[in-house]
């Protein structure tokens, strides 16, 4: 089988394949691929196309990444047709004729992923110590330990725990081993997290000129859900993927397509109406608007813009929009309102005294093993009250790691995909981030190709 593979991978259809994957037009066409099959609702159809690039990709490229396009893209092949609501109210899902095909491609995904790991001996250089394995030891302990002593403890808590911990540094551990040192995958992976962007805004305005525009701008955010996520979650997608545009419009000769597509996702996410993502998505585009102005490579073009920009601003805020004021409701009526927030805050610290070593455990008020883990909307608050001091420090410890990958000799590649994670640490403030498994898993990516910049930082100019 592996001499098979071998004479297969130098044909010339495998090797001009392989070398398309690794360009930014493989990106973009499978994003453009995947929206529309998502928009027409074809889920199935988009899950094998994903998965059998993942299998082709692990089975014959030189290395890991060109896997990223189609593993970041995945999670969000579910369309709003058969996923109105949740997964629990969809009966496409819950069919048998539906689930198993999409089980067993999910074992073929596993089985090739694993094959490459054994033939290739992608264990030697994953199974080493990295920039992050302390703090992520420290959390593993959190992890298995939340609850302990609290009276609530179970193989619920420990399970849960788990679950989160190998969304947290699978991806990480994976593609920081096997990307080639001589690559620079900052790019590749901007291109990837800028195409998710474009594809989540493309679904959002699939999803406006489905239903009339009034019934969606009436302050109702419970109708704002696509079929992988609802209104906060969509909203922080955007935000982290946002800097990814901007990069690439500093490094790009023609900075006008990536600052357009920037702002549609800019427009995107306000009409998510997830307050949290805009409150944090403002400074970041502005900040990043302003590198590309004064650093990037057509500093003219994104100068006009800006100024272009700024007097749109101007001339629009010296007229009355009553219709556009109306599309507004949403922010208007909600103000400042904490929408609960304080009342789980108080609870968790509630919470938390009454077991402050290892706290109250992943399982606290749930009583399934995969149900929605407890969050009282505020990542600190979380770690405290679900694993005590002990899981705040580790915790602490581990974002101490992080800023210093990011932060030590920083890099214009890592500015900008410390920026994505910073974002969405901000937003995990007043909402949900470090629960969320998707979020989780391209936070692994980040880290990994971030790294991977660390370790190139001399041979780099760095930012400062």
């Amino acid at each position: 089988m592996r001499d098979f593979l071998r004479q297969l991978s130098d044909t010339r259809a495998v090797r001009a394949a392989v070398t398309y994957m690794n360009t930014r037009y493989f990106i973009w066409a499978l994003a453009g691929l995947t929206t529309f099959l998502n928009i027409v609702g074809l889920d199935v159809l988009n899950f094998w196309m994903l998965g059998l690039t993942i299998i082709f990709a692990a089975l014959f490229s030189d290395d890991a990444l060109p896997m990223t396009a189609p593993a970041v893209f995945a999670p969000f092949a579910v369309s709003r047709r058969y996923v109105p609501y949740n997964f629990k109210t969809s009966e496409m899902y819950r069919m048998p004729s539906v689930y198993v095909p999409l089980l067993i491609l999910a074992g073929l995904c596993a089985a090739a992923i694993i094959f490459r790991f054994i033939v290739r001996a992608e264990w030697r250089r994953i199974f080493v110590r990295r920039h992050l394995t302390v703090g992520f030891a420290a959390l593993g302990a959190t992890f298995l330990l939340n609850g302990m002593f609290s009276g609530e403890y179970t193989i619920k808590n420990m399970l849960i725990g788990l679950m989160l911990f190998f969304c947290m540094i699978v991806l990480y551990y994976y593609f920081a081993g096997t990307v080639r040192r001589s690559r620079d995958a900052v790019p590749y992976l901007a291109s990837v997290l800028f195409a998710l962007g474009v594809n989540i805004s493309v679904q959002m305005l699939g999803l406006y000129l489905s239903r009339p525009i009034e019934e969606l701008t009436a302050g109702n955010k419970d109708l704002i859900r696509l079929g992988w996520g609802i209104s906060n979650r969509i909203g922080s997608m955007l935000l982290m993927t946002l800097p990814s545009g901007f990069y690439l419009a500093a490094r790009s000769r023609y900075c006008t397509p990536y600052i357009f597509l920037s702002g549609g996702m800019m427009l995107a996410l306000v009409f998510t109406y997830s307050r949290a993502s805009l409150l944090f998505a403002v400074p970041v585009a502005l900040l990043c608007f302003g590198y590309v102005c004064v650093k990037g490579r057509d500093r003219a073009s994104a100068c006009v813009l800006a100024a272009g920009l700024v007097a749109a601003v101007v001339i629009a805020s010296s007229m009355n929009f009553d219709d556009i004021k109306h599309l507004f409701t949403y922010y208007i009526n909600s103000g400042f309102d904490d929408h609960g927030r304080f009342d789980l805050w108080r609870e968790a610290l509630e919470k938390y005294l009454r077991a402050p070593v290892f706290g109250y455990g992943y399982a606290y008020k749930y009583d399934t093993v995969f149900a929605n883990v407890y969050s009282p909307h505020n990542t600190l608050l979380q770690y405290l009250c679900i694993s005590g001091i002990f899981g705040l420090v580790c915790y602490l410890y581990h974002r101490l790691e992080t800023a210093v990958l990011f932060f030590r000799g920083i890099t214009r590649e890592r500015f900008f995909l410390g920026l994505s994670i910073a974002a969405i640490l901000a937003f995990g403030l007043i909402d949900v981030s470090m629960k969320t498994e998707i979020i989780l898993l391209i936070m692994g990516v980040v880290y990994a190709v971030a790294e991977h910049d660390y370790d190139r930082a001399a041979v780099i100019r760095p930012l400062f």
